[in-house]
């Protein structure tokens, strides 16, 4: 349904499974559901590493008391770094390095290398590699491989089209140059 949703032919509302994301209501499933990209992101990793589901609103109100988010009238704001990392480690023991710049290819590429876990920051077209971004950021997505030889990064998109660019997508390391803003949380899976 994210298709549908992001280009806005239905409502997050009329999505059936919001009662699963841990939302006590459409409402706060609606208020939560544009800014809770690194959940997803974390819930992909949590269900690798713990073999356990998460519920998507319930690690954000969680990420959110450390001060991973913070409200702001009717919006979130956030994903804070800094504040995701404690809240990894002090409820999930995971230790998580922050990378507000200087986040290359070739690290992520080293990160995944020993088996440990990217968060790249990118701008959400990439999904769509047709649209060229305004800017470099503001959406997360998971690296999970990469081919050395062809130069390509496979992605999980939480914001990502259905069979398209959601899971395991594949993007030449060119193209995701022109999504990605250069920093990212790393996660060690040691």
């Amino acid at each position: 349904m994210v298709e549908d949703i992001v280009k806005g032919k239905i409502w997050a509302s009329s999505d059936p499974k919001w009662k699963n994301s841990g939302a006590e209501s459409t409402e706060e499933y609606i208020y939560w559901s544009w800014n809770i990209c690194g959940m997803a992101c974390l819930k992909m990793i949590l269900a690798d590493k713990f073999d356990k589901e998460y519920k998507l609103i319930e690690l954000a109100k969680s990420c959110e008391s450390y001060g991973g988010y913070r409200r702001n009238g009717n919006k979130i704001e956030g994903l804070f770094y800094k504040p995701f990392s404690v809240f990894l480690k002090q409820d999930y023991g995971l230790k998580a390095r922050v990378w507000g710049w200087f986040l290359t290819i070739g690290r992520i590429r080293k990160e995944i290398e020993k088996g440990n876990y990217v968060m790249a920051s990118v701008n959400a077209h990439i999904r769509d590699l047709g649209k060229e971004p305004m800017f470099k950021g503001g959406h997360l997505v998971l690296v999970t491989g990469y081919d050395r030889e062809s130069h390509v990064l496979y992605l999980h998109n939480p914001s990502g089209f259905w069979k398209q660019s959601q899971q395991n997508f594949e993007i030449t390391e060119n193209d995701f140059r022109k999504y990605f803003a250069g920093r990212g949380i790393v996660i060690d899976n040691s």
